[in-house]
C-alpha cells in the first residue's frame, strides 16, 4: 500500500513535504543558480559587459548614510558562506568547471540540510 498523501488538515511542515518529494527548497535552488552564474561571469573574458558590471565600481559618488540596500555581491558572499565555499578564493575554484559544479552541488546539499535543521528547531506557533 503506498504512503498516505498529506492533507491540509495534517499540518505537515514544508520541510517534511520537500523531504518526501526528494527536492530542495526554492530558496536553495535560487541561491545555487546565482552562485553558478557568478562562476560563469568570473570565467568570462574581461571585455564582456556582465563581467565589467560585476567587478566594476563607481568612479565617484557615495552610498547613502544608514542602512544600505544589498548588492548582488553582498548576497553572493552570504551564499558562498552558506555553501561552505571560501569567499576569498571562489574565483580560482570557478575556473575549473567540474570542481566548481561539484562544490556548488555539495554546498547546496549542506545548506539545505542546515536550513531544515534550523527550521525544525524553531518552535511551532500555536494557532
Amino acid at each position: 500500500m503506498p504512503p498516505k498523501s498529506p492533507r491540509w488538515e495534517d499540518k505537515v511542515p514544508d520541510t517534511e513535504v520537500l523531504k518526501r518529494a526528494g527536492i530542495p527548497s526554492i530558496i536553495t535552488k535560487i541561491r545555487k543558480a546565482q552562485v553558478r552564474w557568478a562562476g560563469h561571469v568570473s570565467r568570462m573574458s574581461d571585455d564582456r559587459i556582465p563581467k565589467k558590471l560585476f567587478y566594476g565600481e563607481l568612479a565617484d559618488g557615495k552610498r547613502k548614510v544608514g542602512g544600505q540596500k544589498k548588492r548582488f555581491k553582498d548576497n553572493l558572499r552570504l551564499y558562498l558562506k552558506d555553501f561552505s565555499i571560501d569567499t576569498e578564493s571562489w574565483e580560482t575554484l570557478s575556473a575549473d568547471r567540474p570542481s566548481w559544479r561539484q562544490a556548488i552541488a555539495v554546498g547546496a546539499c549542506r545548506a539545505e540540510e542546515q536550513r531544515v535543521k534550523l527550521k525544525l528547531e524553531q518552535p511551532i506557533p500555536a494557532v
